[in-house]
């Protein structure tokens, strides 16, 4: 989720954004707000727009997953969102499908923000297990700082949170599960 705000002025992530997306049809570059706060909550059309326009010039990307940050959109935004995007990512265990936009909310969180606690690796995978064996989906919300020394800067990486994140990677791939991005999973014919 790519957050619109300042993103010209952040060389570093646009130029690993450039190079990884060339390489790595695993990665899509979703919309996550446009400024990654309450004002989010009710957004615009224009606002949606400006947001989406940044996401395009600079990253060559046209989103078609929107997120609203910390999870939160009015019923209004919503509709809006529509849109734009055929992909709303947020509320927790949500799968509903819409007229123009399909709803796939979050299976587990790789870090409780709310809690401000770390979820154990095992519990991703029984409830990405259970949720697979249920719906045949487990979407898992990731943040990079999830995996940093410093929560609060993703570029802090230790050697050791790394090696959580890819066991984590690992065991996942065991479950015998098919990783996709949101973009393969839902085709909309009046995005096509």
């Amino acid at each position: 989720g790519v957050i619109p705000k300042d993103l010209e002025k952040d060389r570093q992530m646009i130029n690993y954004f450039l190079k990884v997306r060339v390489k790595n049809p695993y990665i899509e570059i979703a919309q996550h707000g446009v400024h990654h706060d309450e004002s989010d909550i009710n957004i615009t059309n224009d606002g949606l727009l400006e947001g989406n326009i940044k996401i395009q010039k600079i990253l060559g990307v046209l989103p078609v997953t929107y997120i609203p940050p910390y999870n939160e959109i009015s019923e209004d935004s919503k509709e809006e969102a529509s849109n734009f995007f055929k992909v709303l990512s947020g509320e927790e265990g949500i799968f509903k499908e819409g007229e123009k936009m399909v709803e796939i909310g979050y299976t587990v969180e790789t870090y409780d923000y709310h809690d401000n606690l770390e979820v154990p690796v095992e519990e991703v995978i029984e409830k990405c297990k259970n949720s697979l064996d249920k719906t045949n989906l487990c979407v898992i919300t990731i943040h990079p700082q999830d995996y940093s020394t410093d929560i609060n800067n993703a570029l802090y990486l230790s050697n050791e949170k790394f090696a959580e994140f890819k066991s984590m990677l690992d065991r996942l791939e065991r479950l015998d599960a098919e990783f996709s991005t949101f973009k393969d999973l839902v085709v909309c014919t009046d995005f096509e």
